[in-house]
């Protein structure tokens, strides 16, 4: 849930540069296969 509202926030706009720990907590998990099966539709 938290992962989703990450990516929500960064393609908003409202997750930038700023919060540099979020966002390198976030593309350490974008990089996980887990994520990407517990984001899909399937």
């Amino acid at each position: 849930m938290l992962g989703f509202t990450l990516v929500a926030g960064q393609m908003l706009g409202v997750l930038d540069d700023r919060f540099t720990k979020t966002t390198a907590y976030l593309s350490r998990l974008i990089e996980r296969e887990a994520f990407w099966k517990a984001a899909s539709l399937d």
